[in-house]
């Protein structure tokens, strides 16, 4: 119960063994169509060769490309751990449903840039704190989370971190054993890069 009611995640979720061979660190942004496509389809086939065997933990850090993907990363931080990444999941599956740059071209060309933002910044909050009560996170911890200002550094000092000791410039980005992979984030390229490094 004392999990369950941590307010947010101020810190990295791991997910496999802990004392597994091989760490990557994925450096990704909640509104990175790149980044969805590896979470929904990649990743679960690394999963199962190489977390479930406890081959490889991973950590996911955000790496926000804009305010939006800030406020998305803050809702996802309010899970419970165990919950945090199936809320991470669903908040990729469903990214084209709360995430829609089009939408925002159209709400500026009726209203101007700054009541656009405004309205866009609200949907995408409300769309993506929906996802969140999917998982038990109620409206009340969403809004605490979206005003910790703890929690908004702890994201603010990861992103700095992927820019000074990995030099992360897009994403996803991959850390393999505290090395910046190169390479592409197919599944084939980074089966390539793990059983290099697991060698």
């Amino acid at each position: 119960m004392a999990e369950e009611a941590k307010p947010f995640l101020n810190y990295d979720v791991t997910l496999g063994d802990e004392n597994a061979p091989v760490e990557i660190i994925e450096y990704a942004s909640t509104t990175c169509g790149h980044c969805a496509h590896f979470n929904n389809d990649i990743l679960p086939e690394l999963e199962k060769k190489y977390v479930e065997t406890g081959k490889v933990k991973l950590t996911f850090r955000h790496f926000m490309l804009n305010a939006i993907d800030m406020d998305a990363s803050l809702i996802s931080r309010c899970a419970a751990e165990k919950r945090y990444y199936p809320l991470l999941g669903m908040i990729f599956k469903r990214q084209e449903a709360w995430y829609q740059p089009k939408k925002y071209r159209e709400l500026v060309d009726q209203y101007g840039e700054e009541t656009a933002f405004k309205m866009f910044s609200a949907q995408t909050r409300d769309e993506v704190a929906k996802v969140a009560r999917m998982v038990g996170v109620s409206q009340a911890d969403v809004d605490k989370c979206l005003a910790s200002t703890e929690l908004r550094d702890y994201l603010i000092n990861s992103y700095k971190e992927a820019i000074e000791k990995y030099d992360v410039t897009g994403t996803p980005t991959f850390i393999i054993n505290g090395v910046k992979h190169e390479g592409g984030y197919s599944f084939e390229a980074l089966d390539e890069a793990i059983s290099k490094a697991l060698q």
